[in-house]
């Protein structure tokens, strides 16, 4: 395959670390294939942002320096397209890929305001929220049932959802006996029913 000047393509295998926080973010990557997590370590807590299919990542950077953040492949196979930062920021890549961020964050901007509009039931925020993460990280079982990495567990996600385990905990327990979330209990793999996903917001 013909690959243009500063674009490659590179495989990783699950738990195959994509860059560290020190790295220098020299490139943009771009998934074609596959789940990347992202954790940005703080003082006392981590912070975790997961990436699928057609997603550019991280998100746009005007300054140079590190990632500051640590990108680790989740599913079994990962493809991306790495595209070398050009020296022009004013660049059409470079407008492309902040039209990219802009969306992404247009996405999270969606999430939190899900999270203000249904605060008091957070049963339905927690639904709404695993519905656009589901079609994101697009992983589906033989059943045509929707995935989420072995890695993604209840501790990550309610790291990702901003409410505590324990609330989690009930809301999946009460997704179980809607039939929603039809993994066993203490099965790793978090596995939804495809009828839910598909029954988009």
């Amino acid at each position: 395959m013909h690959q243009p000047f500063g674009v490659q393509i590179k495989n990783y295998q699950k738990g195959d670390l994509v860059f560290g926080e020190y790295d220098l973010n020299d490139y943009y990557y771009y998934i074609l294939k596959g789940v990347v997590e992202l954790r940005q370590f703080f003082e006392e807590s981590e912070r975790y942002e997961l990436y699928g299919e057609r997603s550019f990542f991280p998100m746009y950077q005007v300054k140079r320096g590190t990632y500051n953040k640590r990108a680790v492949c989740i599913s079994d196979e990962l493809e991306v397209v790495l595209i070398k930062r050009p020296n022009n920021n004013d660049s059409e890549l470079e407008r492309l890929i902040l039209l990219e961020s802009h969306k992404l964050a247009e996405r999270n901007e969606v999430i939190s305001e899900l999270k203000t509009a249904y605060g008091k039931n957070k049963k339905i925020y927690v639904e709404k929220f695993l519905k656009i993460l589901l079609k994101e990280v697009n992983i589906t079982n033989v059943d045509g049932n929707y995935c989420l990495p072995n890695s993604v567990t209840q501790a990550k996600l309610s790291n990702l959802l901003g409410i505590t385990r324990q609330g989690l905990n009930q809301i999946f327990q009460e997704l179980r006996e809607s039939k929603i979330l039809i993994t066993k209990k203490n099965h790793k793999t978090l596995i939804f029913s495809k009828g839910f996903v598909e029954n988009m917001l």
